[in-house]
């Protein structure tokens, strides 16, 4: 009998502790409920898709891909990267739409017209376009979850500028080839040198007047001030002289490390805002004529 009494009281205090356990976890599910990552840490999560192009050197790749890496591992920013695209098609617009990215980056200067096309789809993430190379037409910017960051045309133009004053600096005879519409500025060519000026204009015989008279004021450059077919312009260097086209895209030269850490630094601190944007002088390091 006294075995069977020890044998109740142990059960009976095995009893009484599981029940105590629960109630102890019962009021923790009352004050706190289930365990969940706390609301700071779950809005800290960020996810990001990044689009680049098939045009984009070896080496900016590879930037590309060390600093989504680093986003990862010091920033837990979650990330997917689709690399070497010619174009966004609706097969990318669909898998893109499935998915809950908070950023998208497009880096690439020939992927803007079917990213813009794809951002527009795309409400819910927040598009950043970065222009790795000058155009002529200034991209169209509708929807309210698009950023474009591109070179300055200002700062384009006025490394033109300075081209050219430098180089009428050093009395460097010049043959300049434009339209009526696009005449060439007086401090460049004042009134006295206008045989320096071949117009296009219903100027069938432009290419033998080029040629006469760069050979005739010994010149060293033809400089293009008007937009061409490129056809002129190679036909134009046969004459053996420098040839320079103004209106053509500059040549830029980007540090992708102070982009990149400029877009997280706009992400980690909540920044990004749409419309167009400029490199900044970290991020632009020089334009140079082609």
């Amino acid at each position: 009998m006294l075995q069977e009494r020890i044998s109740l009281i142990m059960v009976y205090r095995t009893i009484l502790l599981l029940l105590f356990s629960c109630s102890i976890l019962l009021s923790a599910c009352g004050t706190r409920g289930t365990p969940v990552i706390r609301p700071e840490i779950l809005e800290s999560k960020l996810s990001v898709l990044m689009i680049t192009s098939d045009k984009l050197s070896d080496p900016v790749k590879q930037k590309i891909g060390s600093k989504l890496l680093e986003w990862r591992s010091g920033n837990q920013i979650a990330f997917e990267w689709m690399k070497d695209k010619a174009a966004i098609d609706e097969s990318m617009i669909t898998s893109i739409k499935s998915k809950p990215y908070d950023y998208i980056y497009v880096i690439g200067t020939d992927l803007f017209l079917t990213a813009i096309q794809a951002a527009d789809q795309d409400k819910d993430s927040k598009w950043t376009l970065l222009q790795d190379q000058m155009t002529l037409q200034q991209p169209p910017v509708k929807s309210d979850n698009l950023s474009i960051l591109q070179i300055d045309p200002k700062q384009a133009a006025d490394v033109r500028t300075n081209w050219v004053n430098q180089m009428l600096a050093q009395k460097e005879s010049v043959e300049w080839v434009t339209f009526a519409e696009n005449p060439i500025p007086a401090e460049w060519a004042p009134s006295e040198e206008a045989d320096h000026i071949v117009l296009l204009n219903n100027n069938g015989d432009w290419f033998n007047q080029l040629n006469y008279q760069t050979r005739l004021h010994a010149s060293k450059w033809i400089i293009f001030n008007a937009p061409t077919d490129a056809s002129f312009g190679n036909r134009a260097k046969t004459i053996g002289v420098s040839v320079v086209d103004l209106t053509a895209p500059l040549e830029a030269e980007l540090n992708w490390d102070a982009i990149l850490a400029g877009r997280l630094n706009m992400m980690t601190g909540r920044t990004w805002v749409k419309g167009i944007q400029a490199y900044n002088g970290q991020e632009m390091k020089q334009l140079l004529i082609k």
